[in-house]
């Protein structure tokens, strides 16, 4: 990543946290890091593109006409409490779920809480290569071990990426 897209994100990251005057602690988590996935790295949606603008320089990201991706990430929460799930993602006719701790998965709603739509397409062509932050909304995470799934299951091919959340 590039210092000062690194430094617009650390100020992101900041911003959030002194605006919603969250004092508990924050976790980061690499879309390119699941404990399991199902995922394959499919040439022109994940090969052609900027990983420069890419948080830790890759990303997870999902193109398949037969099956939907799924991936599963294990973390550690300091403190029991509620936390604000930010999603870096695909948000461009995206159809994207989450399953926290086992529970019925909830439906990403790309529609609203959405800033810095950026275009990752190594051509800068305007197809379906997007990132933007998403404010997904209040969690409740327990203290120690959490696991969270996400689903992509878009009409285009079950399309969706993670960069980082």
């Amino acid at each position: 990543m590039s210092k000062p897209l690194r430094n617009a994100a650390l100020l992101l990251v900041f911003h959030v946290l002194v605006t919603c005057r969250i004092a508990a602690a924050w976790i980061w988590i690499e879309g390119e890091q699941p404990a399991t996935t199902n995922i394959g790295k499919h040439p022109w949606y994940y090969g052609q593109v900027k990983k420069d603008a890419l948080s830790g320089r890759d990303f997870l990201a999902h193109f398949d006409p037969a099956r939907a991706g799924e991936a599963e990430y294990l973390f550690n929460a300091p403190s029991t409490g509620a936390y604000t799930l930010w999603l870096r993602a695909n948000p461009v006719q995206s159809s994207m779920h989450y399953s926290l701790n086992g529970a019925a998965p909830v439906a990403v709603d790309f529609s609203n809480n959405q800033t810095g739509l950026t275009n990752i397409a190594a051509n800068n062509a305007p197809d379906l290569r997007f990132l933007a932050w998403c404010e997904v909304g209040r969690v409740m995470l327990k203290a120690g071990a959490n696991r969270i799934r996400f689903t992509m299951d878009s009409a285009n091919s079950h399309h969706g990426a993670i960069d980082c959340f």
